[in-house]
């Protein structure tokens, strides 16, 4: 009983969310098990992977603005070290030619500048709509993996190779499966979350990896977890499937 009750709080322990008074009964614990200490070793490297150990560094106050007005301003012309000259104009209609495009060129100039600027704003704000959106899922797994009475639950993987566990937290009624040695799907697959039971089968979503470094996935159901009692990840094709075709990757239970 002791042991499975300390198992259940390396989680928070490990990413420093333990209460204060719980921590030594855990350190003198974690002295003298070795599944336990070996469990947070692989706990430990959940704050580089979600790379809470670095600050976050918004842009700097006015770096949009400065962006937009360097990008409109009119540039100094450069002196080359061979200056261009235009041939000899010999007639007059080559010479309309000419003074039409020597008035149209500045507007010209303007209108790339002006399209630059556009152009750099919009990445801004997609860059900014990432980042947001990027703290907010890192939040809601550091939240799941603080809160009280998590859970842990081992990954059943079909390759020998994958490791993971299965983070379940009954008060934010949600889970994060942690997996390691996953390698990047096939070109055009993604991995496929799926939540069964009781004969019903829903998707939790896709993911992809890059390596097969450690990854993060946060299972929300908008039902919550009470419906189910299994998870399975598969391969499937890109942007995801409406029922789970492909070969099984890991399964765990809740």
């Amino acid at each position: 009983m002791i042991h499975e009750f300390i198992h259940e709080k390396i989680g928070a322990y490990a990413i420093g969310a333990l209460d204060r008074d719980e921590v030594p009964d855990v350190e003198a614990h974690l002295r003298e098990c070795a599944e336990c200490a070996q469990a947070l070793a692989g706990y430990r490297r959940l704050p580089p992977a979600l790379n809470l150990a670095v600050p976050d560094a918004p842009l700097p106050d006015g770096f949009s603005e400065r962006l937009v007005r360097r990008a409109t301003e009119r540039q100094r012309p450069v002196a080359m070290p061979i200056p261009f000259r235009r041939p000899p104009v010999r007639d007059g209609l080559h010479r309309y030619w000419q003074r039409l495009g020597d008035a149209l060129l500045p507007w010209g100039l303007a209108a790339a500048c002006l399209l630059v600027a556009l152009l750099a704003t919009g990445r801004i704000s997609e860059l900014n709509a990432d980042l947001s959106e990027h703290r907010s899922y890192r939040a809601q797994i550091t939240e799941v993996m603080a809160s009280p009475g998590l859970r842990t639950r081992a990954v059943e993987p079909v390759n020998s190779q994958v490791q993971g566990n299965l983070f379940v937290s009954k008060t934010r009624d949600s889970a994060v499966l942690m997996c390691t040695g996953l390698p990047p799907p096939e070109e055009g697959r993604v991995y496929q979350v799926w939540l069964t039971g009781g004969g019903k089968v829903a998707s939790a979503g896709t993911f992809k990896t890059w390596s097969s470094g450690t990854y993060y996935f946060l299972v929300h159901p908008s039902e919550g977890l009470a419906p189910y009692n299994r998870l399975r990840v598969t391969v499937e094709p890109e942007g995801g499937s409406s029922a789970p075709s492909g070969r099984d990757v890991m399964r765990a239970r809740f």
